[in-house]
């Protein structure tokens, strides 16, 4: 087990994502504070309609975008690992400790034809939604990673459905949600191109 503080926040942060925060109630900067001097990560957890759900993810902070002199920042976070949280310890600190234990996925055989049919609608998201602003990904570079969170980063996954992900253990059953979700939202995506092509070309289709 590993003690560490937690910083309960309306997102999900998946492992190997960065997010930006500004930091800005005493009890916070604290717990940045400690965090960047002892070089130790801290913890996110989910809070949604009053609950804080056990599973978060270890960061650390990656970044510096500004200090306001007065303990305020604004900073870059970065995923390291998804924990489980065991028990929450008395209030020493002004912000929430708890015991935690890591969550590692099951061991399993990567099912190379899912994870390169959900790549492949993943690609097609990117290229009409993001176009150049975003790269697109190789299946062989993901052979020996986790492609699905880096998929959830950028597919519309709502709250809820980003929390249900990150508590997964199976990168299989992680990148069928995600080949399932795509497969929803896509068609809807690709009606909006064929609109915004009419549009452009006098109601023709080229």
């Amino acid at each position: 087990m590993e003690l560490v503080g937690l910083f309960p926040l309306h997102i999900v942060l998946f492992p190997g994502a960065s997010y930006p925060l500004h930091i800005f109630e005493d009890r916070y900067q604290a717990l940045v504070r400690d965090s960047t001097e002892r070089r130790s990560p801290f913890g996110i957890n989910l809070v949604d309609s009053g609950k804080m759900f056990d599973i978060g993810c270890s960061v650390l902070v990656t970044r510096v975008l500004k200090d306001y002199g007065d303990g305020r920042k604004d900073v870059v976070v970065t995923g390291l690992e998804r924990y489980r949280i065991a028990s929450i310890l008395p209030k020493e600190q002004p912000y929430i400790t708890a015991s935690v234990v890591g969550i590692a996925d099951q061991t399993e055989e990567r099912d190379i034809a899912l994870m390169d049919e959900t790549i492949g609608l993943y690609n097609e998201l990117i290229e009409r939604v993001y176009g150049k602003a975003e790269t697109t990904l190789e299946s062989a570079e993901w052979l020996r990673r986790e492609p699905s969170y880096r998929i959830a980063q950028k597919s519309g996954l709502e709250l809820l459905a980003r929390q249900q992900l990150l508590e997964m253990t199976s990168e299989n059953q992680r990148l069928a949600a995600m080949r399932d979700h795509l497969q929803s939202i896509l068609p809807k995506i690709r009606r909006v191109d064929q609109i915004r092509i009419l549009s452009r070309n006098d109601g023709y289709l080229p």
